[in-house]
């Protein structure tokens, strides 16, 4: 239900400024290397990716201040970070996956090699822009390390790992077990998302704070929304009968029910509603409905 004193707002409503931005942020398709960035563009712009992240690291920058050149560029290294992840992801030894929204994969396209390539160009070029265009030095390093985090052995990396090799038959579960307990994570599935998948939306949204020089307690409850939302979007996506399943979504399937589903889903959503509310009133209630429009598109 809306809220009487504000609009709710839709990522979507910010895709075409997202768009426009990548257009003149992205490498020309004329510049060395031409077929690695005409690749990259490809994918970018041309897929019919929804643009999710970057569109909430501007919608979010949008309901706080104001969206900077630096906050779409770093948008755009948050959506570079995820092209490569996708894929890396898709390829033979990790999902061997032949279709990527649609059509067929970079690895199917053009090969495997071709398809590293491409992964290592989106990743650097993400790199390049935020030093690029961070407006400030300061700025620049905190973003910096934002994405060292989301990227790394508890981030991205160590997210990847675990869940090929939860699905590896004879894998030994102990030091994951360990870790979990150590982490407080009540289950391997939360610890392998949260790594996985929550890392990047919570970059997104530390995207938009760090660009806007939030203070630090504010910077820290976008982070934990980050999380949030995340781990709502995987839970959503896993236990969805769209698409085809892999073992670790046969197996939470076999898990959970669509009612306990729904039920994790709306707990999650709750959580980040109130730590908005929190954090920024109703600016926060505007940003929550930005989040909550997430899950109102079909799983992909």
């Amino acid at each position: 239900m809306a809220h009487p004193h504000f609009e709710p707002i839709h990522f979507r409503q910010f895709g075409e400024r997202v768009r426009e931005a990548g257009s003149r942020l992205l490498p020309s398709p004329i510049d060395y290397p031409v077929v690695l960035n005409q690749e990259l563009l490809r994918l970018a712009l041309l897929t019919g990716g929804k643009l999710v992240r970057p569109s909430i690291t501007v919608g979010v920058a949008t309901v706080l201040r104001d969206a900077s050149l630096c906050t779409y560029a770093f948008a755009w290294a948050c959506e570079l970070l995820h092209t490569s992840s996708l894929i890396l992801d898709d390829l033979p030894s990790m999902d061997n996956a032949h279709l990527r929204r649609g059509e067929p994969c970079v690895h199917v396209r053009r090969g495997e090699a071709f398809a590293l390539f491409t992964a290592l160009h989106a990743h650097n070029t993400a790199m390049a822009m935020i030093q690029a265009y961070a407006s400030s030095p300061a700025v620049g390093m905190a973003f910096f390390q934002a994405t060292f985090d989301a990227l790394g052995s508890t981030g991205l990396i160590g997210g990847q790992y675990l869940d090929i090799d939860l699905r590896t038959e004879g894998a030994d579960l102990s030091h994951h077990e360990a870790y979990r307990l150590k982490r407080g994570f009540p289950t391997l599935w939360m610890m392998c998302n949260h790594f996985k998948t929550a890392s990047l939306f919570r970059l997104s949204l530390l995207a938009a704070g760090i660009s806007l020089e939030l203070d630090q307690d504010r910077l820290d409850s976008l982070g934990r929304v980050g999380d949030l939302l995340g781990l709502a979007f995987q839970l959503r996506d896993d236990t969805s009968d769209v698409g085809e399943d892999n073992d670790a979504t046969s197996l939470l399937k076999g898990l959970i029910s669509p009612e306990q589903c729904a039920h994790e889903v709306q707990q999650l959503r709750q959580e980040y509603r109130n730590e908005l509310e929190l954090a920024f009133s109703l600016k926060g209630l505007r940003i929550a409905s930005l989040m909550d429009s997430v899950f109102e598109e079909s799983p992909t």
